[in-house]
């Protein structure tokens, strides 16, 4: 079962929703207003307290002998799945956004046939891409992926592209 959390903020929120729910009785029995705002009421408070913790999320990342796969989504939900095998990958590019946080920095490995995996900063820290990267691919750019780790701004850095022999 998922877990929950109801933040106070939310709580607040959702007492209004019920109480806005509450008042509406009265006057939707008597006919003076539509069911449809009792029943707005109660769904946006219901949705309201049930809130997914970050926890729930999982973001995994498997670094085999032929490919590189990602699993993401809630434990209790349906996951997706992003792979590309190693001999396929023709560019890798870094992707940063606004802000030096690891949340503003990706990986992103383009395959052939328009498939590839993105991996996030965290994750691909807890599984030690960056040394796998510069294991299997000659020529990986370091200058670059510093350059990328040093950027406060939305760019893309390529670090390596398959040379057209």
């Amino acid at each position: 079962m998922s877990k929950l959390k109801l933040t106070s903020r939310n709580a607040r929120s959702a007492l209004a929703c019920a109480a806005f729910a509450a008042v509406s009785v009265p006057m939707a029995a008597e006919g003076s207003a539509s069911w449809l705002w009792v029943v707005c009421g109660l769904l946006m408070a219901a949705a309201l307290v049930v809130e997914r913790r970050p926890d729930d999320y999982v973001d995994e990342l498997e670094i085999s002998d032929t490919a590189l796969t990602r699993r993401f989504g809630y434990q209790h939900g349906e996951r997706q799945q992003e792979s590309v095998a190693w001999s396929d990958i023709e560019r890798i590019v870094i992707r940063t956004a606004d802000g030096l946080s690891s949340a503003d920095f990706y990986y992103m490995l383009f395959g052939k046939d328009q498939n590839g995996v993105i991996v996030t900063e965290d994750v691909a820290r807890r599984q030690r891409l960056l040394p796998e990267l510069e294991r299997r691919f000659p020529n990986f750019d370091h200058h670059k992926f510093l350059q990328a780790a040093g950027s406060r701004y939305t760019s893309a850095f390529t670090v390596w592209e398959r040379s057209a022999a």
